[in-house]
């Protein structure tokens, strides 16, 4: 009985925070023409509803001091707000000062102001959630305090061109919080920036894409400058060569200030420098734990630079060549797996982190959703979930190569060039093969290595052997 009565007055409670709840619409020539107007009417648990128009709201730097609020645009489109001149505002065109606000359908652009800052939305409360919004041409994007209680949801948004120019400002900028996560999300094109930036103690950066293909000049694709808890999944990664700084991922670079343990997770990524230099993974000394296992690593440059003290590497794919990692048509920026990709049906369960399962459950879908990720037979290296039902021969085709336990034979009439490089892409040998000649594994360190074979009409096949004596 006692219970029934708790829950009857918990549900008339609730109701009454419906019945005092109001919705505010805010449209173009009515008594409340814009978001600012808005903010001085809505109270705690209210909704604050902006109706699309095809001409941009004139944005006034508006600050929300209210709890709980849904702030979301409506209709036919997503409503723009638009910065006009440095004079409308002073630290963003949306100021988030109360709690658990949720904010979603909405375009904030052209937010610049004197102190190079100037964000869509800028976070001073507790707790945000932000959904399917378009943060353009701004110099920051979104941009966090310091709120070591506070957790940040950012999903299904797209964050284009922010930044000043001078490398401090950044398409998302996540200060000190306790938990940031990144899902579902288009960054690119950052001016000098970070496409993503975070010194979150606890970060999840999950089925993004990360990319520059209008020419930005991007800095790293993600920055995580104070380390802590890191969990990076699912994301298609592209260094292209306009970018400025030669590293995709870096941890901890600024010094490993956040909480303890300062652990990195990287799984069923796909990864692309199109640089000749550089790396993929850049770690500060005193990293504890890095984790890799199921990405592919395509490209230039080195794929590890520092050093944790636990490695733990594990089904990841290594190719200096992006041609040769057998992607659909990399050209023109499909990174799906080709039937002859030897990433499919090549990765493994990764376990958990924590809690926390590593294992890839969604895809990123253009443009900027998801969709869940289709395991058939064993799990693909990389973002995506191949649809090829048959396992891949691991023989090299047309019979010119031959691999004999811990040799190769080269049985075509033309020469062939092999390149053998460990799981973490370090050049190991390179040979030339004349017809007919033997070339055996016996000096090598027993282990795991990435073959790639050149052989007739131009052809390359890259495989996984396992040199054991």
């Amino acid at each position: 009985m006692i219970l029934k009565y708790l829950l009857f007055v918990l549900t008339f409670l609730i109701s009454i925070i419906d019945i005092n709840s109001k919705i505010w619409y805010v449209v173009q020539g009515s008594s409340i023409p814009d978001p600012k107007s808005a903010s001085t009417l809505a109270q705690d648990g209210d909704t604050v509803d902006i109706a699309y128009n095809s001409n941009p709201y004139l944005a006034y730097e508006t600050k929300w001091p209210q709890n709980n609020l849904l702030i979301r645009g409506s209709g036919a489109g997503r409503p723009m707000l638009k910065a006009e001149t440095f004079s409308v505002t002073q630290k963003a065109i949306f100021v988030t000062q109360g709690n658990n606000i949720t904010i979603e359908n909405i375009g904030f652009s052209n937010c610049t102001l004197p102190d190079k800052n100037g964000a869509g939305i800028r976070v001073e409360g507790v707790n945000l959630t932000v959904r399917h919004c378009l943060f353009l041409e701004n110099e920051m994007g979104i941009l966090a305090g310091d709120k070591a209680n506070s957790e940040i949801l950012v999903e299904y948004c797209e964050f284009a061109f922010s930044g000043y120019g001078d490398g401090y400002s950044h398409n998302i900028y996540i200060n000190h919080v306790e938990k940031f996560v990144f899902q579902y999300n288009y960054s690119h094109d950052c001016k000098i920036g970070h496409l993503v930036k975070s010194r979150a103690f606890n970060n999840y950066i999950l089925y993004n894409r990360l990319d520059s293909p209008q020419n930005g000049t991007p800095s790293r694709e993600i920055d995580l400058p104070n380390g802590g808890v890191a969990v990076i999944i699912g994301n298609i990664i592209r260094q292209t060569p306009s970018g400025e700084n030669s590293n995709l991922i870096g941890y901890g670079l600024e010094g490993l200030s956040n909480p303890q343990p300062h652990d990195i997770c990287i799984n069923n990524n796909t990864i692309i420098n199109e640089k000749s230099n550089g790396s993929f993974v850049q770690l500060q000394s005193g990293t504890n734990m890095l984790k890799l296992s199921n990405n592919i690593f395509a490209g230039g440059g080195n794929l590890l630079v520092g050093s944790a003290a636990v490695l733990d590497t594990f089904s990841n794919f290594r190719t200096l060549k992006i041609d040769h990692a057998g992607f659909i048509d990399p050209q023109n920026l499909d990174f799906h797996l080709s039937d002859t990709s030897w990433a499919v049906n090549h990765g493994m369960i990764p376990g958990f982190y924590g809690n926390f399962n590593l294992l890839a459950t969604y895809e990123y879908v253009e443009p900027i959703n998801s969709q869940d990720r289709k395991f058939v037979d064993k799990i693909d290296i990389g973002a995506f979930e191949s649809d090829i039902s048959t396992k891949l021969s691991e023989q090299i085709p047309d019979n010119g190569i031959t691999l004999n336990k811990n040799c190769i034979r080269n049985d075509e009439n033309n020469y062939s060039k092999l390149l053998i490089t460990n799981v973490l892409g370090e050049n190991i040998s390179f040979k030339t093969l004349s017809p007919g000649e033997l070339f055996c594994f016996d000096a090598f360190v027993p282990g795991i290595y990435i073959l790639s074979v050149y052989y007739s009409k131009n052809k390359v096949r890259t495989l996984k052997i396992l040199i054991n004596h």
